[in-house]
């Protein structure tokens, strides 16, 4: 059957239309994807990312039914805007009423920062400066610390996805600066995960998006350890963050 080694599910806004490109074009033979849409607005704000949380709880059902071996909360947004830790308590409760494992975007990024050496880190986000008190109080809940970050300000979720892999390569070169020990390229709706092996060359530091850093996660809690070449150093490394990634 399709997903031998391992069926992941991944709960994702309903605006996004980037992750299962990535997944059909980066996960390992053996490995299916499989994915539960959560309804968004069409224009981001604080105040919508928050109320997008409250609606995973039929998202999670959905998945449960298609007997996948992983469930993946696929939106950093509402994974970090409700407050520090919820998405800790989301993959708890997943696992206590499911009995299937799970990871988050929020903890899976920042555990992946982690595992290259990283705490002080340049942030490339498509949010406006509103979302920015929301972003440091995430870095200062894992122990790590922003040290810049650049908003591209789209609020169109229209346009998000639509954003060109050379944009996304500009706003890592944007974020950059001399007391970043990495970059974070923050959201699951735009093309960054091809942009990080090309920044990475260029900027001599790691570079770790929101979806390499869920499907990196998402691979070592299924127990998969295939490097993926063209990924970044992050996914070509055969090294997968623990199950139950926690904070600092």
């Amino acid at each position: 059957m399709y997903g031998d080694r391992a069926r992941i599910g991944f709960i994702i806004p309903s605006n996004n239309t980037v992750l299962e490109a990535e997944c059909a074009h980066y996960l390992p033979d053996g490995v299916s994807a499989h994915f539960s849409r959560i309804s968004t607005d069409r224009t981001f704000s604080v105040q919508e990312a928050r109320n997008i949380e409250s609606r995973h709880l039929r998202a999670v059902e959905q998945l449960e039914v298609a007997f996948v071996d992983l469930i993946a909360y696929a939106c950093m947004a509402s994974a970090i805007a409700v407050k520090p830790g919820w998405a800790e308590e989301f993959v708890q409760k997943v696992e206590e009423n499911t009995g299937t494992s799970a990871v988050a975007v929020s903890t899976a990024t920042a555990e992946a920062l982690y595992s290259l050496g990283a705490k002080r880190i340049a942030i490339g986000v498509t949010y406006p400066e509103s979302m920015n008190p929301i972003l440091n109080a995430y870095c200062a809940y894992h122990g790590l610390e922003a040290v810049r970050i650049v908003n591209l300000r789209v609020t169109d979720k229209k346009e998000i996805c639509r954003l060109p892999v050379s944009s996304i390569i500009d706003l890592g070169r944007q974020a950059d600066c001399p007391d970043a020990d990495a970059i974070a390229l923050l959201a699951t709706d735009i093309r960054a995960l091809p942009a990080s092996a090309p920044l990475e060359a260029e900027l001599g530091k790691p570079v770790v998006t929101s979806n390499g850093a869920l499907l990196w996660a998402a691979l070592g809690a299924a127990g998969i350890t295939d490097s993926i070449p063209g990924a970044g150093r992050l996914l070509e490394s055969v090294a997968r963050t623990p199950a139950h990634p926690s904070s600092r």
